[in-house]
């Protein structure tokens, strides 16, 4: 390819691609493991979506945060007997060039079987 026929990547971007970022997945950020059940997790996060802006407020089933309710709801039902409960968060370095994430995983057999993020920049 001509020099003139590459696109302009951001040094930023450049960055993440040189750390492997493009190669990442959830499971290489699992934190912990939760000793907590599903139901557990699905009432806290209840009690965190009453506490959504008012900008953010959906009316699926006439819950607060209806925007992430559809996802939230996907990621629980997910989850089998045996299923572990993981926190997962991305490395610093991730969060200093706005590609951070974090949240929840559902790990099945020492694979990831679904993730809900719950903060990201």
């Amino acid at each position: 390819m001509k020099d003139e026929e590459k696109l302009f990547v951001s040094p930023r971007i450049e960055y993440l691609y040189q750390r492997g970022y493009d190669k990442m997945t959830v499971k290489d950020w699992l934190k912990e493991k939760l000793e907590i059940s599903i139901q557990q997790l699905n009432e806290e996060s209840h009690r965190s979506f009453q506490h959504a802006r008012p900008d953010q407020l959906g009316t699926e089933n006439d819950r607060p945060g209806g925007f992430c309710w559809k996802r939230w709801d996907a990621f629980v039902g997910a989850y089998k007997e045996g299923d572990e409960i993981w926190y997962f968060d991305s490395p610093d370095w991730t969060w200093r060039c706005l590609a951070g994430r974090r949240g929840y995983a559902i790990v099945r057999e020492g694979e990831v079987v679904t993730s809900y993020c719950t903060e990201l920049n």
